[in-house]
């Protein structure tokens, strides 16, 4: 099983290498776009690399994990995911990581009309120890 992480790269930097860690010493395959330098990316053609092997992985992963609340270039990794979905007839899930987000912000997603009708909010997890349970 492949997961890729989705999430904001500098603000949630220690959950994000938490939950890496935690999802590989299971033995999963799992992509956290950290690991290909997003920061070295400083031209367009640099950028475009980054992204072409984000959305590669994306193509291929089983559990598309959603760390809340997120940014523009995740909420674009999500766009790439439903289609992915949508169009490929996948069995992807797409599940979200609570990293204390305000119960309005929360709210305020599942009233998103192209967002979220494609999460599974049933495994909405606040903890790498409820993500652990679930996978």
């Amino acid at each position: 099983m492949k997961f890729y992480i989705a999430s904001k790269y500098i603000d949630n930097q220690f959950i994000n290498a938490e939950i890496y860690d935690a999802l590989k010493s299971k033995g999963y395959d799992v992509f956290l776009p950290k690991s290909i330098n997003m920061d070295d990316a400083k031209t367009h053609s640099e950028m475009y690399q980054v992204a072409e092997k984000c959305y590669d992985e994306i193509d291929n992963t089983d559990i598309f994990l959603t760390v809340f609340p997120f940014g523009w270039s995740v909420a674009a990794e999500i766009g790439y995911a439903i289609k992915i979905k949508r169009k490929k007839n996948r069995k992807m899930r797409i599940i979200l990581f609570d990293n204390n987000s305000d119960k309005k912000s929360m709210e305020k997603l599942q009233q998103e009309a192209m967002i979220s009708p494609y999460f599974e909010y049933d495994l909405v997890v606040s903890s790498i120890e409820e993500l652990m349970e679930i996978f």
